[in-house]
């Protein structure tokens, strides 16, 4: 790869360099004809004008002809690099990607064989792979591309998905903007089926709204205090525009006072005395945490209890949390952990609280897996693994099955799973990779592994078969023996 990436950038070099150099000759020989042309225009208004051939005409197209043979001469050296590049690409990548079990995506007899060069050729696999594409621009919220994309491709967009992303990307800004309103409204709709899967979405949003009101007034301010010395220089200007006026008006008055040479006017240069103002800002701001302390507390008596069976700690965690209010001492208290920011703010800033980590960065990832999941949609994006996997290596050992079963005039009959292992990364690992050691077969939702007292493992059919119709379980690895009921499922 590294031999065609240095190939790749001479390739673009050469091609970026010829392109400036015919440009340039273009330019030169337009120019040219231009100033012929003026000439002509000049000269025909004179009687008896002619050009003559050796001094006007001829050096134009000399410089024509040349700068045509440079062109095709650099458009020449062009092409025979192009041309090595290709050939390069197709001894590289020579492999055809053919599919293993045809392309014929409709339920029922198979119809259609493997032997096809264009694996996308059958109409069933073309719309099942344009209605994947599309589904993949709206989850992305890219909905005029899908639209568009939709209309050239001569397919229909489910409705119900452009809703669904529709209302999702409509929460999740919300969610950035601080909003927590449509993402509460959504969980009261869907309450029974999060706490039925122990969602912790509910609770998050909740707790997100107790610290946004209790924090209101850090969000409403800037930082009361001004920076050192700037209260000193405000006040020497303060007192230098006051002395300044002063001794305008003495002199004013000094100018119009004819009548009265004799008295001495003497006129004091006030200073203004220090004013109270950071005080009773100070004092607004206390008042304003109070009161959104106690919106806060009302807020969480209202929400908080239908949660202490399973986040009671928590919850009297932020409750406790508002002792230590304003912000720039609620971050270094014992509950600091609620508060902390997305950037490396300064500790002390009473400003700089926008974007706190219960908010965007925490709330949009949740509120997504949750809402994914109550559609019954994968959490990753179907094209988006696929891609990756099929580049991570996937479709070159299936290229490689592919070609020597060919050899060996061989096809693949099973439809749910691959003639070779495919190494795949963690994070998608979707299925459990259990093999259970009784029976060599691996678990499957239906059969999934199942744990003894003991600690050992096996398949659930396994365990039926070993019980023999009875209610006991002798384990096939140590002595001792459970009921089936003791037993639990193991989740890998």
């Amino acid at each position: 790869m590294q031999s065609l990436c240095r190939d790749w950038e001479n390739l673009s070099n050469k091609a970026a360099s010829n392109h400036s150099k015919v440009t340039e000759d273009i330019d030169r020989v337009i120019s040219d004809l231009e100033s012929l042309r003026d000439l002509i225009q000049r000269g025909s208004q004179i009687e008896g004008f002619q050009i003559k051939q050796n001094n006007g005409l001829q050096p134009i197209m000399n410089r024509s002809k040349a700068a045509t043979k440079a062109a095709l001469q650099s458009h020449k050296e062009l092409y025979s690099l192009t041309s090595k590049w290709q050939k390069m690409i197709e001894k590289k990548f020579n492999q055809t990607v053919l599919p293993l079990l045809g392309t014929n995506l409709v339920p029922g007899p198979q119809t259609e064989t493997p032997k096809s060069k264009q694996p996308f050729l059958s109409r069933s696999a073309q719309q099942a792979l344009n209605q994947v594409i599309i589904d993949h621009l709206l989850r992305q919220g890219r909905f005029e591309t899908a639209q568009a994309f939709a209309q050239e491709a001569q397919v229909t967009s489910s409705a119900h998905v452009l809703e669904a992303c529709q209302e999702l990307f409509r929460i999740n800004d919300c969610l950035k903007a601080g909003d927590l309103a449509p993402a509460l409204e959504w969980t009261e709709r869907n309450r029974d089926w999060l706490d039925a899967r122990e969602s912790p979405l509910e609770f998050d949003l909740h707790r997100s709204q107790f610290i946004r009101l209790l924090t209101q007034p850090a969000f409403d301010h800037r930082p009361i205090h001004s920076e050192p010395g700037k209260n000193a220089k405000d006040k020497m200007e303060v007192e230098v525009e006051l002395g300044s006026s002063v001794e305008e008006d003495q002199k004013m008055e000094l100018s119009s006072s004819d009548l009265h040479r004799d008295t001495k006017i003497e006129v004091p240069i006030i200073i203004e005395p220090h004013s109270n103002q950071p005080e009773l800002e100070e004092d607004r701001h206390q008042e304003e945490y109070t009161k959104s302390r106690q919106l806060a507390l009302e807020y969480a008596q209202q929400h908080f209890p239908k949660f202490f069976p399973k986040r009671w700690d928590e919850a009297v965690r932020l409750t406790a949390s508002s002792l230590y209010t304003p912000f720039s001492r609620l971050k270094r208290s014992p509950y600091s952990e609620f508060y902390r920011l997305t950037d490396d703010a300064d500790v002390g800033d009473e400003s700089d609280c926008s974007q706190l980590w219960l908010h965007a960065d925490h709330l949009v990832p949740l509120f997504t897996k949750e809402y994914y999941a109550r559609l019954s949609w994968s959490k990753e994006l179907p094209l988006t693994v696929a891609t990756e996997l099929g580049s991570g290596g996937a479709l070159a050992k299936i290229a490689k099955v592919r070609s020597v079963m060919k050899e060996k005039r061989t096809e693949w009959s099973q439809a749910d799973e691959l003639p070779v292992e495919i190494p795949l990364p963690l994070e998608f690992r979707f299925h459990s990779v259990f093999a259970c050691p009784v029976s060599k077969e691996q678990s499957t939702e239906a059969n999934p592994p199942m744990m003894m007292p003991c600690g050992h493992v096996i398949a659930k059919e396994s365990m039926q078969k070993l019980a023999k119709g009875g209610g006991t379980v002798k384990c096939p690895y140590c002595p001792s023996s459970s009921s089936m009921s003791s037993a639990v499922q193991v989740y890998f």
